[in-house]
C-alpha cells in the first residue's frame, strides 16, 4: 500500500475488482443488502456531490450517528471525498432519555464546531434540542445527483478522521488521526493478519468503537476485503446470529471483546453441529483484558461446530494508535502464563509457576508489538523496567494520533522527548517479547466492551434522592462467568438504614437511564465508612480492595475476588 489518498484506495478496488463484494448485511429481521466496491465508490462520489452542493468544505467536521445502514459507507466516504473530517458517535439507546441524549450531542456538536449531522434514516432526530447548521439522512446523502467534484488531494499529515471514545467524559476527547497514520496502520497490522481477497470478516461491532470502526470497517475497506455486517442490537438479542453469518458466508475473521466469548458460550442457542465455524482462521480477542476462562468457554462450547482453538488470537489496541499496538498471529500465538500470586501482589513481578500451584494467577498475552510500534514498560520514576516487571505502558509508532481535537488544554505533554505516549495502562513484557496488559492507571471501567468513566457514574448517583452528595464511589470488578467487568457503586446516606435498599434500587435505575449500563452491585454503607486517600479524597482503588475483601459485606456470586 502506498501513501495515496484513502479515497484513491476505494477507487482502485472499484477499478480492479468492480464486482467484488465490499459489504453485505446479515439479518433475520430485514432483507439483506449488498454493495460491491464499484457501487461503494460510485455512492461515495455522489455523496461528495451532495455535500459539495450543501456547502461542505475541506476541514469541516461531520458527525455520523447510527452505524448499521448500508448508506453509512457513502455518507462517511463522501466526507473524505471533499477533505472534510468525519467522526462517528453512538445512536441513542432506548434506555437513555431522549432529552439527555440530544442535549448532550448538541453540546458536543457546538464544542467541536461541527458543520453538520448525518443520521440513519430510521433515527428520529430531536431537532428542537440540536444546534447544528445541517442535518441529513444517509440515504439522502448517498443519492446526491449534482455534478461530482474532483476528490480532495489531502496531505498525508492532515487529519482524516476523529475517533471519540464512549462515555460522556470520553466524548470530550476527539482523537485526531491523519491520512498517513491510517494507511500505515493498515499496512503494518496486515503484516500479521495477512488479509487478502479470499478473506471475509463477520462483525456485529458498532462503528463508534475503534475495534468495530478500524478493524471491521476502515481496514477492510482499504485492503479490499469483504465484510458481513450484523446489527449490534439484533446480535445482543440473538447472539447465535454471528455464528450463522460465519457459517453461511464462510467468514475467516472476526473481532470480539472478551465478554462476548463468554456471552456466546452461555447465550447462543445452537444444536450440536448446527453451525460450521471451521472457516474461521482468526477470532481475535480485543478491547478488554483478555481472560483464559472466557476463551476456553467458547472453545468448549463450539468445538462441536468445527471451531479450532488455533483460531484464538489476541490484540492490544487503542484509538490513539489508530487501533492495534500488539497482536498475536499464526506464527506467534498468544501465550498462557501462570504467575505466583505473592510475587505479583507484593512486587508486581510475573514469576512463573506450575498451573497446579495453589493460588496461581493466569495471564494471557496480547501478542507482540506491530513491526513499526515500539513499547516500553516504565516505573513511577520513568525508568525502563526489566522483563516480567509490571509498570506503565508507553508506546511510539508512525500511526500515533496528532492530539485531541480542539483541546489545547490536554495536548501539551502528550508525548515525551523520545516521542512516546503514556497509554495509562499497566502491564509487562516477557522474555520473548509478548505483552501482557494487566490493568489501568486510569479508573476507566470496561463493561461489555463499553468504556464507562467512574466520574460520570458518580455525578449521576450524587443526584439520587437519599444519597449523601460527594460520598459516592464507583469502580469495576471482574465477573468470572461473563468475562467482563461489572459496575459497582458504593454510597453513603444520612437516611435511616430501613431506607437503604430503596436508595440502592434508585441507584440501579438512575445509572442505566443516563449511561445505558447496568449496575452489578449498589450498596449503601454507614456514614464515614468509605475509604479515603491520603489527600482526603475518596479512593476508588482502596474501596475496590475493601469491597473485594468483603469489608462492605459478602460479595455477590459471580464476582471474582482475584485481580
Amino acid at each position: 500500500m502506498s501513501s495515496e489518498n484513502l479515497i484513491d484506495r476505494v477507487i482502485c478496488h472499484a477499478e480492479r475488482t468492480p464486482e467484488r463484494t465490499c459489504v453485505q448485511t446479515f439479518s433475520r429481521r430485514t432483507k439483506p443488502e449488498l454493495r460491491t466496491f464499484a457501487q461503494i465508490a460510485a455512492s461515495a462520489a455522489r455523496a461528495g456531490s451532495f455535500y459539495h452542493e450543501e456547502g461542505l468544505r475541506a476541514g469541516d467536521v461531520v458527525v455520523l450517528c447510527g452505524t448499521h445502514h448500508i448508506d453509512f459507507y457513502a455518507a462517511w466516504l463522501g466526507c473524505l471525498w471533499l477533505g472534510a473530517i468525519p467522526t462517528v458517535l453512538a445512536e441513542p439507546s432506548v434506555r437513555i432519555a431522549k432529552e439527555i441524549y440530544w442535549t448532550r450531542l448538541s453540546e458536543l456538536l457546538m464544542r467541536i464546531g461541527a458543520w453538520g449531522l448525518a443520521v440513519d434514516p430510521k433515527l428520529q432526530v430531536e431537532a428542537s434540542l440540536l444546534a447544528v447548521p445541517h442535518t441529513f439522512r444517509y440515504d439522502q446523502i448517498a443519492a446526491g445527483a449534482g455534478p461530482i467534484p474532483p476528490h480532495a488531494n489531502c496531505r498525508p499529515e492532515s487529519t482524516a478522521l476523529l475517533q471519540h471514545s464512549s462515555g460522556t467524559t470520553g466524548l470530550h476527547k476527539g482523537v485526531m488521526l491523519s491520512h498517513e497514520a491510517v494507511w500505515r496502520h493498515a499496512e503494518s497490522y496486515n503484516r500479521d493478519l495477512k488479509m487478502g481477497p479470499a478473506d471475509v470478516i463477520a462483525t456485529w461491532l458498532p462503528l463508534y468503537h475503534d475495534m468495530g470502526f478500524i478493524a471491521c470497517f476502515l481496514t477492510p475497506l482499504l485492503l479490499g476485503v469483504e465484510v458481513v455486517w450484523l446489527s449490534p442490537f439484533e446480535w445482543v438479542a440473538n447472539p447465535a446470529l454471528l455464528l450463522d453469518a460465519v457459517s453461511r458466508h464462510r467468514a475467516t475473521l472476526a473481532w470480539l471483546p472478551n465478554f462476548a466469548f463468554a456471552f456466546l458460550a452461555q447465550r447462543a442457542k445452537a444444536a450440536t453441529g448446527q453451525f460450521d465455524l471451521s472457516s474461521l482462521r482468526a477470532l481475535i480477542n480485543c478491547s478488554e483484558p483478555v481472560s483464559q476462562e472466557a476463551m476456553q468457554a467458547f472453545v468448549n462450547r463450539f468445538a462441536c461446530h468445527g471451531f479450532s482453538p488455533a483460531a484464538l488470537q489476541t490484540c492490544y489496541a487503542m484509538a490513539e494508535n489508530v487501533f492495534a499496538v500488539t497482536t498475536s498471529s499464526d506464527e506467534c500465538p498468544p501465550r498462557i502464563r501462570h504467575v505466583d500470586r505473592e510475587f505479583w501482589h507484593n512486587e508486581h513481578r510475573s514469576v512463573t509457576v506450575e498451573a497446579s500451584q495453589a493460588g496461581a494467577i493466569t495471564h494471557v498475552s496480547n501478542g507482540k508489538c506491530l513491526a513499526e510500534c515500539d513499547l516500553r514498560i516504565v516505573g513511577d520514576d520513568g525508568q525502563q523496567l526489566p522483563a516480567g516487571h509490571a509498570g506503565q505502558i508507553l508506546i511510539r509508532s508512525p500511526f500515533l494520533f496528532n492530539g485531541y481535537f480542539r483541546r489545547d488544554d490536554l495536548n501539551p505533554g502528550l508525548f515525551d522527548a523520545a516521542g512516546f505516549f503514556n497509554t495509562g495502562d499497566l502491564g509487562y513484557v516477557d522474555e520473548a517479547g509478548h505483552v501482557y496488559v494487566t490493568g489501568r492507571m486510569k479508573d476507566l471501567i470496561i463493561v461489555g466492551g463499553k468504556n464507562i468513566y467512574p466520574q460520570d457514574v458518580e455525578q449521576i448517583v450524587n443526584e439520587v434522592h437519599g444519597v449523601h452528595a460527594g460520598r459516592v464511589v464507583s469502580f469495576g470488578v471482574p465477573l468470572r462467568d461473563l468475562g467482563t467487568e461489572g459496575l459497582v457503586v458504593l454510597v453513603e446516606s444520612d437516611e435511616p438504614e430501613d431506607f437503604w435498599l430503596e436508595i440502592a434500587e434508585r441507584v440501579r435505575t438512575a445509572v442505566p437511564a443516563r449511561l445505558d449500563t447496568d449496575v452489578a452491585d449498589a450498596r449503601v454503607v454507614p456514614r464515614g465508612q468509605l475509604r479515603k486517600s491520603t489527600s482526603g479524597k475518596l479512593a476508588r482503588g482502596g474501596n475496590r480492595e475493601w469491597y473485594l475483601d468483603g469489608k462492605f459485606g459478602k460479595i455477590p456470586a459471580g464476582v471474582s475476588s482475584n485481580p
